[in-house]
């Protein structure tokens, strides 16, 4: 179990990393588990997403979810007898940050100049277009795709330019982009028998207001938040207070300690356009796949 003792901190290991000779170590986790942990997920049916450099949807269960076309798989549970199936793509925030760093200098120099956040300046701009970036899609394929598609040569995409398209449009559309990729692991989940009713975020992108209520009219389900701004790194702090029995368990711990701050309902007229632009976002794919194979061999 993830708050199972494996040992304690060694004196060459000490000398090595200022820590205390005879720290206890315990087993821990991966970081996907670890966040679940930090987003306060204690309890089967609870489901969360962390939106990093990479992204993925996760559920607590009693048991694997066992999908027929292997679009998902499943991270072992902190304790013996649990699981979280996972759908996850490859690159969320790693789309946003190739976005702000080829596309968005001015942003920057304005962040710069005001001694502000260029986060906040890009934003600003997606938030003044409305859902769909009038008619322009952006495939998030930069690093190939995993859920559900598991496509190392998949490339990223615009699509619907044209001569009117604006500079905010194709912010937008990077970030619905990685929305409709995510909305991807959710209907798997969904079509599987997974019910949703409310989802937590953590990671960077799911700090940001515009991109968590982007997912809930997506996902027709609330979004919500905690105020740590470090999940991962909480649930394993979390885990191993249990192991050392500072903390009576994980539950309680979860209870303790995190708190929920903000909430996103979906909007219904966003939603149903949404699934509209997902299942034209997921023909895309279909059509360029040949695509990508003839890319690989230029």
């Amino acid at each position: 179990a993830s708050t199972d003792l494996a040992g304690q901190i060694t004196a060459q290991a000490a000398r090595d990393t200022g820590l205390p000779e005879g720290t206890p170590v315990f087993c821990g986790c991966g970081d996907g588990t670890a966040a679940s942990v930090g987003t306060g997920i204690s309890k089967v049916g609870q489901a969360y997403m962390c939106l990093g450099t990479s992204a993925w949807i996760s559920y607590l269960d009693d048991a694997p979810l066992l999908d027929p076309q292997q679009r998902t798989f499943n991270l072992a549970g902190i304790a013996k007898g649990l699981y979280y199936p996972i759908g996850t793509m490859q690159a969320a925030g790693a789309s946003y940050n190739w976005m702000r760093d080829q596309l968005c200098q001015r942003e920057a120099a304005e962040a710069k100049a005001k001694d502000g956040s260029v986060y906040d300046e890009i934003n600003r701009q997606i938030a003044q277009v409305p859902p769909g970036a009038n008619g322009v899609l952006f495939l998030p394929y930069l690093m190939g795709e995993r859920t559900p598609w598991w496509d190392a040569q998949a490339k990223g995409a615009f699509l619907g330019l044209g001569p009117e398209s604006t500079h905010s449009e194709i912010l937008r559309a990077v970030m619905e982009g990685v929305g409709y990729s995510l909305t991807d692991c959710q209907d798997i989940l969904r079509d599987m028998g997974i019910v949703v009713q409310e989802m937590m975020a953590c990671g960077g992108g799911g700090r940001s207001q515009l991109w968590r209520q982007m997912l809930a009219d997506m996902y027709n389900c609330e979004v919500k938040t905690v105020s740590s701004k470090e999940g991962p790194a909480l649930g394993a702090a979390i885990l191993a207070g249990v192991g050392a029995g500072l903390f009576k368990s994980v539950v309680t711990a979860c209870r303790d300690f995190i708190d929920t701050n903000t909430y996103c309902q979906p909007d219904p007229t966003a939603h149903a356009y949404y699934e509209k632009g997902h299942a034209l976002y997921q023909k895309l794919y279909r059509q360029l796949a040949g695509c990508y194979q003839d890319l690989a061999t230029l």
